[in-house]
């Protein structure tokens, strides 16, 4: 019984990895805030280009 418990025992207390999953879901949420700004601005952007197009397309 020790041969199985003794790794899954060592395995619950190893933190090793723990840093490099918080840096990566960190950088994930950083990541979807960018996409998200970009995405509602983008659209305002688009419109107001579409704005100037129109304008110049009428001479």
């Amino acid at each position: 019984m020790h041969a199985v418990s003794r790794p899954l025992a060592r395995f619950a207390a190893d933190r090793s990895g723990a840093t490099a999953i918080e840096y990566g879901l960190l950088c994930a949420m950083i990541g979807l805030a960018i996409l998200a700004a970009v995405g509602t601005t983008g659209e305002a952007l688009v419109a107001s280009l579409q704005t100037l197009v129109d304008f110049f397309s009428a001479f």
